[in-house]
C-alpha cells in the first residue's frame, strides 16, 4: 500500500514541474588572458624543445639477473601456495559451520 502512494507522489511531482527550456550563454572573457610569471626569473624552469626523432627514442631494456628471476618465482609460487591454502582453510571452515 505504501509503495504505490510513493509511486504516485514521485509522478505527480515529476509532471508537475513541467519542462522548461534552458539557455545557453557562452562565456567570454573580459580580456585576453596572459601568463604572468611568479617569483624572480632564476626559480623559472627553462623548457626545451625536443625534435621529432627525440619524441619516439626508447631506451635499451635491461633484463633482470638471473637472481632476480629466480627471486619473482619463488615470489609468485609463495603466493600462490598461500593463496591455495587460504582458499582450502576458508572451504574447511564453511564445511564444518554446515
Amino acid at each position: 500500500m505504501v509503495l504505490p502512494l510513493g509511486v504516485l507522489v514521485v509522478l505527480a511531482g515529476a509532471l508537475g514541474a513541467g519542462a522548461s527550456e534552458q539557455t545557453i550563454l557562452p562565456l567570454m572573457p573580459p580580456a585576453e588572458q596572459r601568463i604572468e610569471l611568479l617569483g624572480s626569473g632564476e626559480e623559472v624552469q627553462d623548457v626545451e624543445a625536443i625534435d621529432d626523432a627525440e619524441v619516439q627514442a626508447v631506451m635499451h631494456h635491461e633484463p633482470p639477473s638471473a637472481a632476480g628471476q629466480t627471486a619473482s618465482t619463488v615470489g609468485k609460487i609463495a603466493a600462490g601456495v598461500a593463496a591455495a591454502a587460504l582458499s582450502l582453510g576458508f572451504m574447511v571452515a564453511s564445511l564444518l559451520f554446515m
